[in-house]
């Protein structure tokens, strides 16, 4: 098995984008073996060349975004890269609350959790080399709750049907009657463009 995975093409065009090349490479420079690749790095080719087996030896993939803190932002970074593939998402972007309201109970590990990306760097390592502590992040597998049963009912639905279930709910709907109210109200760090420092 292979440690951690990361495709990404966006390294310079947002505050994120490049937020979350500085706590890569703080990662790297801490000792995880992180494989990268797409344009950023220059070698999509060698990523499409590489073979069905060597894409799913990863055991982790670096579902960064490129927002932060950006109200219910989780792409298919986290669900088709991570989840559908059996790796368990290492989350930087979206806060850990957004992914907890969102993901299976359990599923992944947020950045937010780790002083440094050197403390995080280490606790994969340790995950990396020890089989039982790594198991734990797929009990959502094994014994789904409540709140991950009804998630996958959801994900066989196609677009169409989860549209139409969600019309016809009897749940609150929140409409915004301008962009500019759309986005005032998202997070500072979310529609800032200052780069904070890694730490």
């Amino acid at each position: 098995m292979k440690v951690a995975l990361w495709v990404v093409s966006n390294c310079a065009l947002l505050r994120g984008s490049k937020m979350r090349m500085k706590y890569t490479d703080a990662l790297v420079e801490a000792g995880l073996p992180v494989d990268r690749f797409g344009g950023c790095f220059n070698n999509k080719n060698e990523f499409k060349d590489l073979s069905a087996d060597d894409v799913e030896a990863y055991k982790f993939y670096l579902a960064f975004e490129n927002a932060q803190y950006c109200k219910d932002y989780m792409t298919e970074k986290f669900w088709r890269n991570s989840i559908a593939h059996g790796r368990v998402p290492v989350v930087w972007g979206p806060s850990k609350e957004d992914v907890e309201r969102l993901a299976p109970t359990g599923s992944f590990i947020h950045t937010d959790d780790f002083k440094t990306p050197a403390d995080l760097a280490k606790y994969l390592l340790y995950l990396d080399s020890n089989d039982t502590a790594y198991r734990e992040y797929f009990k959502w597998v094994e014994n789904p709750d409540e709140k991950t049963l009804e998630l996958a009912k959801t994900f066989e639905l196609t677009g169409s049907h989860r549209l139409c279930k969600m019309m016809l709910s009897n749940r609150d709907r929140k409409s915004h009657p301008s962009v500019s109210e759309f986005f005032y109200n998202e997070t500072t760090n979310c529609i800032s463009s200052k780069e904070d420092a890694i730490k």
